[in-house]
Parts: C-alpha cells; structure tokens; sequence
C-alpha cells in the first residue's frame, strides 16, 4: 500500500524523524539532546569533474539539470544512501545493553548519531530539491524497517546482536560507505557535492571505531582467530556486493552524467572504463581491506591463524560471481557438494554464534581496554569544524 504523505515541510519530517527515534528505542538523553544540522561543506571545484559536462559549471538546483532521466538517476543515488544510514541505527539498536566498556557505550552512540545526521542530510536534499517525490521519498526512509527485511540492501537488513559484527560492520560495511560518499563528493550536483565533506569526516570515525575494535579483539586473544575469520569473511564479502553489478548500466550513466565519480576521481587520470566501474571501486576496496586486515593479524597472540581479507570472488550474491564457487582464501573453483562444506567451515554457523555469544557473556578479557582515547561524545562536533576549513581530499 501507497504511503500517505504526511509531510509539507521539512519540519514536518523532523517530527516524524523524531517520532522514528522514539519508536525504534533509540532515543536515550545523549541522543534526544543532540541538535541535529543540515550542513554544507566545501567542494574543490565549480566545475564538473568528469562525463559528458567535464568543464560546465555544476549544477547548483534541478532546474540547470539538462533531463529527466538524470534527475530521476541523482534522486535514487540520494535514497539509497539515505536508506544505508537509518538502516544501520536500526540494525545496532540493541547494543546499548552489551557494551563491553563505557567507552564503547560512547563510541556506539556517536556513531548512531552521526548515522542518524547523514540521514537527515540526504531527506533535507530530498525535500530541498525534489518537490512532491522528494517528500515522499524522505517520508518512506522513516517507515522502512531493517528489521521488517524492508532496507534497499541486502547488508543493512541483517541483525546485529554482538560486538564482534558491530566492530566488523563499522570497520568493512561502513568502509563501503566511504567508497561511496568519496565518489559522490565529486558530483556534478553541487549540493550534493558540499554535504559529503562533512559526512565524510564522520564516517572515519565510524570506521575507526571498527578498526580498532578488532585490533582490540585480536590482541586479547580470546575470541579464536578461526572463529574471528569467519566473521571478516562475512562482512566483507557482503560488502563488495554493496558496490553493486558489474556491467552495471546505471554506474555507466551516473558517470556519464557526471553524478558519481570514481573512488579516485579526478586523481585518475586514465579513461574511465564505463562498463566496469563497479568492479574498478571494489577492487579498490578490496586492497585497502587487505592491508587492515593484515595489520589486524600482526597484533594476534602468537599462534594464531594468520587473518586474510577473503577473495573477492567468494559469497558474492551479486555480479559476474554471484552464486559461483569460490574458495574464501585461495580463490580456487570449488566443486557443489564441497563449496557447501566449504561456506560452513568459512562463515559463522549457529553453532560459531553460540560460541561467541557465550565468550563475549562469560570472557571478561574478551577485547583489551582502549587507551588513550578521548571522550567521543565529548569530541563529537570536531570533524565538523575541520570540515569547515580543510576540505576532504
């Protein structure tokens, strides 16, 4: 069934933004107290950066946008980022309970709010630019429900109930996320363009929450390395689905029309390949993931497995791998009934998720204590004032 628009204004949205709040249970004192801003940074150039307008000014409102279809296209960039940001609180709601330090119960929330700001910034461009569908749009963001199975991506409909998927989403599925804000912070729709300084400046902390999350898991030394794998190999293999088909005609067009650049747009200089630029931006993802896995692996106890990030070809769901079969680590084919043990031996089974619930409840010592950080809640609005006067490179 259609949904009723309920919203006129933006403050309209606020309301229901704040009525989502309240009914998804995350609305305790450090979130209900935040102001929540639309904020917009700075962009290195006036200019479009790449595709068919390289050179013509940016387009500063719908109306400089020559046809429908492109307006259509930047609408549904928007959404689907949107969607990701309310998705994620939504999933990582019922964390609060099993923080393994005060600290973390701090760095969760941090993140739950700026997840929630680069939200409300995406429904603001909505509202701002697209008129009645725009509203509808915003309005559909609020109603979704990751946990109704109801997200636009498949990563951001899977419950997360333990620290461990916490730490490994923030640092490999919110890594994706950065991949995709760099790439839209070249857009040839300048508004979009100055929102992703900020969000960008944001989301490295989300990822280094993650990061050293895992650094800190590795060095206790309680959770197995085995078991660790087998948690990495899920994340991330569902995180190079999230850079979508290969050969994919709408990446093609987004390029062309100068929406969404590169992951290293206007540094690369080569000719874009239009029909792989998908998998261009997930290889890319995939050698950066490599190197902090690695780093991860040095800091286990001595004895532990060595950790890897798995091929690029293993799990994947979407693209020219889907449903293929792949070794985790090695790459190599796999035949059908082997590949079945293979995923049960590689990603986490019941059984494995019982074991880690169990050591997280039991193990006092199951991740090191973090040191030398400051407050994040106290530190919350300081990539915001860096974003004012450094632009993101």
């Amino acid at each position: 069934m259609a949904s009723i628009l309920k919203i006129g204004t933006f403050g309209d949205w606020v309301g229901l933004f704040q009525e989502w709040r309240r009914e998804i249970g995350v609305n305790q004192d450090e979130i209900s107290s935040f102001t929540f801003e639309t904020l917009y940074g700075t962009i290195e150039t006036t200019e479009i950066q790449f595709g068919h307008y390289k050179g013509q000014r940016k387009w500063e409102n719908l109306r400089k946008i020559p046809t429908q279809n492109m307006r259509d296209a930047l609408m549904n960039l928007i959404v689907y980022q949107g969607d990701t940001e309310f998705a994620s609180v939504e999933q990582q709601r019922y964390l609060f309970e099993s923080s393994p330090t005060d600290y973390d119960r701090r760095a969760l929330t941090r993140v739950m709010i700026e997840e929630m700001r680069h939200g409300w910034q995406m429904c603001a461009l909505l509202i701002e630019h697209f008129g009645h569908s725009g509203k509808v749009e915003a309005q559909k963001m609020l109603e979704r429900r990751a946990f109704e199975s109801k997200r636009l991506l498949g990563s951001f409909n899977e419950n997360i109930d333990n620290w461990l998927d916490f730490f490994a989403y923030t640092d490999f599925i919110d890594r994706d996320g950065k991949f995709q804000l760099q790439m839209l912070k070249f857009s040839g729709f300048a508004p979009l363009g100055r929102s992703m300084s900020y969000m960008l400046r944001e989301e490295a902390f989300h990822m280094g929450t993650g990061n050293s999350g895992l650094q800190r898991i590795a060095e206790a030394g309680v959770v197995p390395g085995w078991l660790l794998q087998k948690y990495l190999n899920k994340w991330i293999s569902s995180a190079y689905d999230l850079f979508g088909t290969d050969h994919s005609s709408s990446a093609h067009w987004a390029y062309v029309w100068g929406l969404k650049g590169r992951y290293d747009e206007p540094k690369n200089e080569s000719v874009a390949d239009l029909d792989d630029l998908n998998d261009y931006n997930r290889k890319l993802y995939r050698d950066e993931v490599a190197g902090l896995v690695a780093r991860i692996s040095k800091g286990q106890k001595p004895g532990q497995t060595e950790l890897y990030a798995p091929d690029i070809r293993f799990n994947r769901h979407i693209g020219r791998y889907a449903e293929q079969k792949f070794h985790a680590k090695t790459g190599a084919p796999l035949e059908e009934r082997e590949y079945e043990q293979h995923l049960k031996d590689f990603l986490p089974q019941p059984q494995d998720r019982k074991l880690l619930l169990e050591i997280l409840g039991n193990e006092k010592k199951w991740i090191t204590a973090k040191t030398g950080a400051r407050d994040p809640l106290e530190t919350i609005g300081e990539p915001r004032k860096l974003a004012m006067t450094k632009p993101v490179i």
